[in-house]
């Protein structure tokens, strides 16, 4: 199921990176990690894909105030999934 989501064309040649800050303990590691893949890592737009569920909204919250801290100005662009274009 999640496989098709995976291989849409929008993500080929994308690295991915998975993270659920609802259920991970530890949230200041999702920022520091997502402030050192935009000031370090030096990429050029951070994709954060959700499902349409509420709980999910908090993921891209932390990415755009991980933009926020980091040095480098990147756009952060936001993608939500249909929870029907799953099952």
């Amino acid at each position: 199921m999640l496989g098709k989501i995976f291989m849409a064309p929008g993500l080929r040649g994308n690295r991915i990176a998975i993270a659920c800050p609802k259920l991970d303990e530890g949230k200041e590691v999702y920022l520091e990690k997502l402030v050192a893949l935009i000031d370090k890592a030096l990429i050029n737009t951070l994709t954060v894909m959700t499902m349409e569920v509420p709980c999910c909204a908090g993921l891209l919250r932390l990415a755009q105030e991980a933009a926020a801290q980091a040095s480098r100005k990147i756009p952060i662009k936001s993608v939500v999934v249909e929870l029907r274009a799953i099952f």
